[in-house]
């Protein structure tokens, strides 16, 4: 959105911008060559029972963290609400600190127009309005 005519450039590709989580926009266009990314690789779909999400330590200590925070409710309210209080606060700041790092990425989306195809998408269930002014 940012370069127009960008479809007719070629060359060296000068900039680059995430598009979603499994495409890159490069400009200009490279017209051949090889490039190496590196990143996150797509998550794997679990089908089987010893199929398993690679996670790093820091995620998987505040799933622990919930996990025991939520059980606690089985030993009573303040158990869970006075005790593990501290382990549900853990996770929340770690929810927090994903989010942000998500917003982040959203001014590309922004810059790209993509915000406005997602309004501009038909509804799968469309409503019916009524009123005055709608012909149906």
């Amino acid at each position: 959105m940012g370069f127009p005519g960008w479809r007719e450039s070629y060359g060296v590709p000068l900039y680059w911008a995430p598009d979603g989580l499994d495409w890159v926009a490069l400009y200009p266009a490279p017209r051949g060559g090889a490039i190496w990314l590196e990143g996150y690789k797509e998550p794997p779909v679990l089908f089987k029972d010893d199929d398993f999400i690679d996670l790093g330590d820091e995620e998987l200590t505040r799933i622990l963290d919930y996990a025991h925070w939520y059980l606690s409710f089985k030993e009573g309210p303040s158990e869970a609400l006075e005790n593990t209080e501290i382990l549900m606060q853990n996770t929340l700041e770690a929810g927090a600190l994903r989010n942000s790092r998500i917003r982040r990425s959203a001014l590309y989306r922004e810059y790209m127009g993509e915000h406005r195809d997602e309004h501009q998408r038909p509804s799968r269930y469309p409503v019916n309005k009524v009123g005055i002014r709608n012909k149906s």
